[in-house]
């Protein structure tokens, strides 16, 4: 009997294939699931307004700090590179990614809520500080989790 089990579980297991089962000429009884990958999720653009003070530090990589506050992401503070990005950080720890190398400002992703994010503003220098300025920031951005604010 144990030697009969074992035969058949040696059969099972390799003498069946979906060759064996289904004939050249014939279609298999259950159509196999579409391989063509899911339709993308195109995120709504919201608004992305808002007013930051930039402190010029200068000091390589870092060319200026930020701290404002904006639409979806509350009071930040933030990072300018030397190489034209910055990096906002929201309170929850999300961050925002930027190019701000040209206006209008591309936005290149972020993490947490801003994962995956797409989008661009333009900003616009209304004061200069002593060490610095100051700017309003209007745009929209597109962001998977930015509706979860």
């Amino acid at each position: 009997m144990r030697r009969l089990f074992m035969l058949l579980s040696v059969v099972l297991l390799f003498g069946c294939t979906d060759e064996t089962l289904v004939s050249p000429d014939s279609q298999p009884a259950i159509a196999p699931a579409s391989l063509e990958p899911a339709a993308a999720v195109v995120p709504a653009e919201v608004p992305f307004k808002g007013l930051c003070i930039l402190k010029l530090v200068m000091v390589e990589p870092v060319f200026a700090t930020v701290s404002g506050h904006g639409t979806l992401i509350g009071h930040f503070t933030g990072t300018v590179y030397g190489n034209g990005t910055v990096v906002l950080r929201a309170p929850d720890g999300s961050e925002l990614h930027a190019d701000v190398s040209a206006m209008p400002v591309i936005v290149t992703g972020g993490t947490g809520r801003f994962e995956n994010a797409t989008g661009q503003w333009v900003s616009t220098p209304i004061e200069a500080t002593p060490d610095g300025w100051i700017e309003t920031f209007e745009g929209k951005i597109s962001s998977v989790g930015s509706n979860q604010k």
